[in-house]
């Protein structure tokens, strides 16, 4: 109760001889700057730390000639020690394994030991403490590695993360002249999108209005504030999906009246698969449901905006939206939502329908808020698909203690964002070595409670109320 009445803390001072640079228009975005991203990659061999840390410096310092010294470094560097076996550790012993069923696995602060102490949490971690942007964070054992990265939001998304890895290998390996050189970062290559007003998103109509993003903000605070979201991991065991998405495609063929094969994508299926689960705990309605999804606008702005061959770190993405009663998400068999997902994609991930988004975003300035669809009491699931960045193919042998002559990728990615601002966030990790998909989801510990009961007396498709 007396927090109000404490002391705020100073920022660090300012150097003078540190040079400022201006965010892109985009990154300079309200939940941008609020959200910060941890990534935990497990390795089951023992990485060279000193290795890892003069590498990924290097790559970076190969684009940035600032100064820097040992006491203010180009990137934030910690590490830590346990002298066990990682099944040794109390914490570490614990880290999700697959298994052969879906398992919604622990709570993700559960590894919060490993997080906690030296990664930032928060946005005023940046500003009241003299840390990049970009930092890295190494836990090491006698028989495994922890390789943490964390980073503000406003700095790059899922491909620019990707593309720090490319160079960091890539240093590791001595091939330090194939690094490319990614886009300056002066630049703002993405300045002049959405500055054509005549094109109109095909969701237009469906626009939420700003009383009606009120209200539904309102209904937003109240529930987060009452209904304590928690981050857990789920894994989709080797062939689940993979059946899911073969019974959707024989139920499509089955319905088929056109000449054009229908398709549905292993994405498609999964975040059909997270839409039932999101929604089991409410009763089947025609209130609506909006599924948000992340794509991509790098291939197609590649040529005309973003240079060719030149690895754009900056976010540089937007959102395609499935609006379904929430009866028809729990009626219908996969493949219908799956396929609403599909058709959303293809209409709405165009060049002129990514301009028209980014229209609306620009009319929101200076927030530079994405547009809602939908209505005031929409269940919004928010959801980001990751396996294009296929982060469970880092290969990094070329940092073994002892030699290594086959890859050494990840087994387990720890996904956290912070702070758990949403209702219903989840993310699409990737897929593992041995076929199993990983996710990441954010939702209340009630909601969470409805899905692992129906999860564990086998109810896998959430058909049971």
């Amino acid at each position: 109760m007396f927090s109000m009445f404490a002391r705020k803390p100073e920022a660090p001072p300012k150097v003078a001889s540190d040079e400022v640079v201006s965010l892109p228009f985009f990154d300079d975005a309200l939940l941008l700057a609020k959200s910060i991203h941890s990534h935990m990659y497990v390795f089951d061999k023992v990485l060279d730390v000193d290795k890892l840390e003069d590498a990924i410096e290097r790559g970076l310092e190969f684009h940035i000639p600032t100064e820097f010294s040992k006491t203010r470094p180009l990137i934030t560097r910690t590490r830590t020690k346990y002298e066990t076996t990682i099944a040794g550790h109390p914490i570490g012993c614990r880290i999700p394994k697959p298994s052969d069923k879906p398992t919604v696995t622990m709570k993700a602060e559960n590894l919060g030991i490993f997080f906690e102490r030296e990664c930032p949490s928060k946005l005023d971690d940046y500003i009241y403490q003299d840390r990049s942007v970009f930092g890295v964070h190494i836990v090491t054992f006698r028989d495994a590695t922890l390789l943490i990265t964390y980073g503000n939001h406003t700095a790059m998304d899922g491909f620019g993360r990707r593309a720090i890895f490319d160079a960091w290998i890539l240093m590791l390996q001595g091939k330090e002249d194939a690094v490319p050189s990614p886009v300056d970062f002066h630049e703002d290559p993405l300045s002049q999108l959405g500055t054509d007003t005549s094109i109109s998103h095909k969701l237009s109509s469906r626009r939420v209005s700003t009383f009606g993003l009120i209200g539904w903000a309102l209904n937003n605070i109240v529930e987060l504030a009452i209904r304590r979201p928690e981050t857990r991991l789920i894994c989709l065991p080797a062939g689940f999906v993979e059946k899911m998405r073969a019974a959707a495609m024989d139920e499509l063929a089955a319905t088929q009246t056109g000449t054009e094969k229908a398709f549905v994508s292993d994405g498609d299926i999964v975040v059909a698969w997270l839409a039932r689960l999101s929604v089991h705990h409410l009763p089947p309605s025609n209130r609506n449901v909006t599924l948000q999804n992340v794509y991509s606008c790098r291939q197609m702005l590649t040529g005309s905006m973003l240079p060719k061959g030149r690895p754009y770190l900056s976010n540089c993405v937007a959102f395609f939206y499935s609006l379904l009663p929430i009866k028809d998400v729990m009626e219908n068999p996969l493949s219908h939502t799956a396929q609403q997902v599909r058709t959303a994609l293809q209409e709405q991930c165009t060049r002129e329908q990514t301009e028209a988004y980014f229209s609306m975003v620009r009319e929101t300035a200076p927030k530079k808020l994405p547009p809602m669809f939908g209505d005031s009491s929409m269940h919004l699931m928010i959801m980001s698909n990751w396996v294009k960045s296929n982060f469970f193919n880092l290969d990094f042998s070329a940092a073994c203690v002892e030699k290594c002559d086959h890859p050494v990728t990840p087994r387990y990615i720890h996904a956290v964002q912070s702070p758990p601002n949403f209702k219903e966030m989840y993310i699409i990790v990737g897929k593992d070595a041995h076929g199993n998909y990983w996710l990441s989801a954010c939702r209340s510990e009630q909601n969470w409670a409805v899905a692992k009961d129906a999860i564990e007396r086998g109810d896998y498709m959430f058909e049971k109320q």
